[in-house]
């Protein structure tokens, strides 16, 4: 009924393919019910989140208008929208329809329902945004049916399954949820916020079956709870978003908790490798594969998915890990978060362990700052732990030091530790490590020269090298491309414009490099190039380095290549551009005409 009242209001082609609609509102019935009125239509959505900065809403919508939304649907209570008008998306704005105080929707014919192509776009997700700019991924009928399915699989179904749902709409773990719910003929108990004392009110009902959760989310509810026992009607404690604290495991196989670690991705309707509920082996293991899913690790340890989950059947994904021989997933991290210092690899997560079984430290964020001399050091940004509800008195940095030296490898031991009140994350509690990542950035003051590699171009230059090392986002994303200088003065390019395979790299961002053949190569420019060939497997950069800049190239002499790369970030190759090759023949004709005048 819902979907016949809304199809007149739609601004929809007379033909299919008809475009996406985004969808924006407080997580409510109304929002539940547009979600899949708009399905049972057959028309793709985009659900948006409820709040946002004015700064990310209009990212948002301008991300949103290059997805092909055209139309945005407020349902009752939805903020303003100003950005709208500046992306080109139209605004229409719904009365209250089925919640409490809605009137009834007028009567009329049923609308048809419509099945779904297989392969055809259901949803639009924003990623959850921690590691950089939030991007939006189409998924299809068939990822999110047969993620559904497998879900059901590993942690059981029944038709009296009640699931509660504290997880935001607009995140690819609540709307899941809701789709497996309805699919399934069961029940979705939904709370529109998370409040901790609310949801363990509703588990200790004797009611819920199946509740999601983040690990911050259940910290806070067995603080709430204080170790009682759980109801005995919760078979599943489905937790995702981030791999549980060694506190928290010991703490959750104590209490003999019915929990199912899972790791997932956005880009594969949400679970990929869940562990049976109560199966606690170690806080990294994450268990086997779904059903329709396969997973490997490729040679730089990148986890790689393939099967019907994924579009196209195969993607790499940034997060490090290993399988056993019965196929159980171990999670190691981040590509992306690997700090490389002085050629050495530092898992901030393993540092970030050590400090948290500091007894004045309640949570612990490392991430990589630049470092002339080692490319990036570690930098620890701590949180006090509580006693009696007051703050614990904070430790020196001798003393964390020293603790950290009695655990831990020398090079991996941090060189700074700042104190804060609290950690930046998303509204699912997992890290925001790419904004720490900003503060530890020293300021870079900019200083003209034209001639050899002055202070600016090498603070610069010892940004594109931290970029390099913890994969922190540009102006191009992390799996786009790679601007560098090519420095192939020495070795022509074949007929094609091809010049030799670059090596794989490991959180590509963009970088630019100007080289200069035509002089003798500085000892500050030698040292980076070294660094940089350290930090690459090759030298990259051969000639000597003047300015550079974010998003192009000053003072270029040389040939600059683009690195082409698949998704999941594999080197392919790189060529010449036609621009360059014309601007060296210019250059190449002009030496010889000089030569042969003497």
């Amino acid at each position: 009924a819902l979907a016949a009242w809304l199809r007149p209001q739609l601004m929809l082609p007379a033909r299919r393919p008809w475009p996406a609609v985004a969808l924006l509102g407080p997580a409510d019935a109304d929002f539940l019910g547009l979600l899949h009125a708009l399905g049972w239509l057959g028309v793709a959505v985009l659900p948006l989140p409820p709040v946002q900065p004015a700064a990310e809403r209009q990212a948002t919508c301008a991300a949103a208008a290059r997805a092909g939304v055209r139309q945005v649907l407020c349902a009752a209570g939805a903020a303003e929208l100003p950005c709208a008008d500046a992306a080109g998306l139209a605004v229409l704005r719904l009365p209250p329809l089925l919640t409490a105080a809605a009137p009834p929707l007028p009567p009329g014919p049923r609308a048809p329902e419509r099945f779904w192509p297989w392969a055809e776009q259901r949803l639009l997700i924003l990623s959850s945004g921690t590691t950089g700019p939030r991007r939006i991924l189409p998924l299809s009928t068939s990822q999110l049916c047969l993620n559904a399915f497998g879900s059901a699989m590993r942690l059981g179904h029944l038709p009296h399954d009640r699931w509660l749902c504290c997880l935001p709409l607009h995140h690819v773990g609540g709307l899941s949820i809701s789709f497996r719910t309805l699919w399934a003929g069961t029940r979705m108990v939904h709370h529109e916020v998370f409040d901790a004392a609310a949801v363990a009110s509703a588990l200790d009902g004797g009611q819920i079956t199946h509740v999601s959760l983040v690990p911050q989310m259940l910290e806070r509810l067995l603080a709430v709870r204080q170790g009682g026992p759980f109801a005995p009607t919760l078979r599943v404690i489905l937790l995702g978003g981030a791999p549980p604290s060694e506190a928290l495991f010991r703490r959750c196989r104590e209490l003999a908790l019915p929990v199912a670690c899972s790791w997932g991705m956005s880009e594969a309707a949400s679970q990929v490798a869940t562990t049976e509920a109560g199966d606690w082996r170690t806080a990294a293991d994450c268990g086997p594969p779904l059903p329709m899913a396969r997973l490997a690790a490729g040679p730089d340890g990148r986890l790689q998915v393939r099967g019907p989950l994924v579009r196209g059947g195969r993607l790499a994904s940034a997060d490090l890990g290993c399988l056993d021989g019965g196929g159980r997933l171990t999670v190691r991290g981040r590509a992306d978060e690997v700090i490389l210092s002085g050629g050495e690899n530092i898992d901030p997560q393993e540092v970030e362990a050590v400090l948290c079984a500091h007894s004045d430290v309640a949570a612990a964020a490392v991430v990589g700052r630049p470092d002339a001399r080692w490319g990036a050091r570690p930098v620890a940004y701590l949180v006090a732990a509580t006693v009696a509800g007051r703050a614990a008195a904070v430790p020196s940095d001798a003393a964390l030091r020293a603790f950290c030296s009695a655990r831990l490898q020398r090079f991996k031991v941090p060189d700074a530790f700042v104190w804060c009140a609290q950690l930046p994350r998303t509204e699912l509690g997992k890290l925001r490590r790419l904004a720490l990542g900003e503060q530890a950035q020293p300021p870079q003051p900019r200083q003209k020269g034209r001639r050899g590699i002055n202070r600016s171009a090498s603070a610069r230059l010892d940004e594109c090298v931290y970029r390099l090392q913890v994969g922190a986002q540009g102006a191009i994303g992390a799996t786009d491309g790679v601007l560098v200088g090519d420095g192939v003065g020495r070795k022509r390019p074949d007929a094609d414009g091809n010049g030799a395979a670059l090596p794989q790299v490991q959180g590509l961002t963009m970088v630019g490099a100007a080289v200069d053949h035509r002089g003798a190569q500085s000892a500050a420019a030698q040292r980076h190039v070294q660094r940089l060939s350290v930090h690459l497997g090759q030298h990259l950069f051969e000639g000597r380095l003047r300015e550079t800049v974010g998003g192009g190239i000053k003072d270029d002499a040389g040939r600059i290549g683009v690195v082409k790369t698949r998704r999941h970030g594999m080197d392919i190759g790189h060529k010449i551009s036609h621009a360059t090759q014309q601007r060296t023949q210019r250059q190449s004709y002009r030496a010889r005409r000089r030569g042969a005048s003497g």
